[in-house]
């Protein structure tokens, strides 16, 4: 062995033995600093291999609907004639919501009963589904436009929408379905979010956003 491969031997030894990173695998991004990973945004445990629940987006209150969750995360438009309760065990023993909006099958185009949030931890790239269980019945405004919507915005993009429209004027009655649709996220970590409805009666409840 030449003297130049006999040094280069030891100074690897020594390296391996006292360089506390290796072995390590930081997954995700992470990056190991004396040993320990370091995880970027949205990882957590040992290796960084835990997606952190606390980084993930979340439509606040919408798998438990509560009269002080809902006043501390959102606002509403709710016209004269219509109201919004939350109900116990209104679905799968949980709570849900339920938007009131009566009117008369011939009204042109009633107001909609509007509820605005907004949704934070959203990633750029990142692909989610945003979803929630609803029960519908009752007239659709005689334009047609949509009768029950919820979709993802901020001032600068638009990220896709779900509607779910009937015949105008027509009274209309379904049992409780999944209503969703899904978006990519854009360079902006939070976007608003707003569900509206031109139906008599909307039950809403496992409203939720997830990655996919």
């Amino acid at each position: 062995m030449s003297f130049l491969t006999a040094l280069v031997a030891v100074f690897l030894t020594f390296f391996s033995c006292t360089n506390p990173c290796t072995g390590v695998g930081c997954l995700n991004d992470g990056v190991c600093n004396q040993g320990n990973c370091l995880c970027p945004s949205g990882f957590t445990g040992t290796n960084c291999e835990t997606p952190d629940p606390s980084s993930l987006p979340e439509i606040k209150c919408g798998l438990n609907w509560t009269t002080s969750c809902f006043n501390q995360h959102w606002t509403t438009a709710i016209p004269t004639q219509s109201s919004m309760h939350i109900l116990p065990t209104g679905y799968n023993n949980t709570d849900c919501i339920l938007l009131v909006n009566p009117h008369p099958q011939n009204a042109p185009n009633p107001e909609s009963v509007t509820l605005n949030s907004v949704v934070a931890n959203i990633k750029e790239g990142q692909g989610y589904k945003v979803s929630c269980m609803a029960k519908i019945k009752g007239y659709p405004d005689a334009l047609n436009t949509p009768g029950f919507a919820f979709y993802c915005h901020t001032n600068q993009n638009w990220y896709g929408e779900h509607y779910y429209a009937t015949t105008g004027g027509q009274f209309h009655f379904s049992d409780w379905s999944e209503h969703s649709y899904t978006f990519v996220g854009g360079e902006e970590n939070t976007v608003k979010f707003q569900l509206y409805t031109k139906y008599d009666s909307v039950w809403i409840a496992d409203l939720k956003i997830e990655e996919f």
